[in-house]
């Protein structure tokens, strides 16, 4: 499990939550999507505005709370998946940075059963050097192929599925204690669109699992900030999930700050999923 989990962090390099859709590559590059996306997501889960008229932003009842974490188990409980995550993410060590941007796209089919297929496809962009990774399971077997570089892993299906879900965040919506500020928007069509600031003090599971997104159980994360907005659709499926997060952690005896915006994207929750698989020759 350990090792599965190190092959999927990999595949996921420090996106920290999150799930992965095929929607297509943004015009312009990573870099002019990933604004577009932040500037939009953080303006409104900054908002204050508190007025209760449809269309506008109203602080939240039980009554959507409730939406809220429904919407959360109803999605991460998909036997058919298509989502794809944005990932912009700062490191800073005293006066040196990198940035990283990542997209990850992923399409599951019979999910948690025997016959599950899933596949991710992962981008990543770090210092002027781009990567690609495919990763997939199917037949109680983990493949991952980086840059050409075939790994061959046996995993068990509820292996897979336990990583899966920590990267798709729906779940941690059943936490809602741990959200302040929480208000929604209720939009024509029926959907609705919820904003929050999370108390970092009240945050520690969500820490903890980001500490074991990066492989940083050990460490000590200071969490600075964090903005979220989520879109729930009529259907009471969530169709998109923006972070916006700042906080600490120490690595080798040093402090590294970390700056992350993070988009997900369901495409059409709710509809079958056909997964194509690579071949899984060359393998070992």
């Amino acid at each position: 499990m350990k090792k599965l989990n190190r092959l999927m962090t990999a595949a996921l390099l420090m996106t920290c939550s999150v799930s992965m859709v095929s929607y297509g590559a943004p015009r312009g590059g990573t870099a002019v999507y990933l604004k577009q996306t932040v500037n939009e997501s953080s303006a409104a889960a900054k908002s204050t505005s508190a007025a209760g008229s449809a269309g506008e932003l109203r602080t939240a009842t039980k009554a959507d709370q409730k939406v809220l974490a429904d919407a959360g188990r109803k999605t991460s409980n998909l036997t058919s998946v298509e989502v794809q995550t944005a990932v912009d993410l700062g490191l800073k060590v005293g006066t040196e940075s990198v940035n990283v941007l990542m997209i990850v796209k992923a399409k599951g089919q019979d999910m948690g059963k025997s016959s599950m297929k899933y596949r991710t496809d992962t981008h990543t962009e770090i210092m002027g050097q781009s990567t690609d990774m495919t990763a997939f399971y199917t037949n109680g077997y983990y493949y991952v192929d980086s840059d050409g570089e075939k790994t061959k892993l046996e995993a068990e299906v509820s292996d897979v599925m336990e990583v899966f879900d920590s990267n798709t965040n729906a779940g941690w919506l059943d936490n809602l204690d741990s959200f302040k500020d929480l208000k929604v928007r209720t939009e024509k069509s029926g959907s609705r669109v919820y904003s929050f600031s999370c108390d970092p003090s009240s945050a520690g599971s969500l820490i903890q699992s980001y500490n074991d997104q990066l492989g940083l159980s050990d460490s000590n994360m200071d969490m600075k900030l964090l903005y979220g907005t989520v879109y729930v659709d009529s259907s009471g499926y969530i169709t998109r999930e923006s972070l916006d997060l700042k906080m600490d952690f120490e690595s080798n005896g040093q402090t590294v700050g970390t700056d992350m915006q993070i988009e997900i994207r369901y495409t059409n929750p709710g509809k079958a999923v056909t997964v194509t698989l690579p071949s899984t020759a060359g393998y070992y």
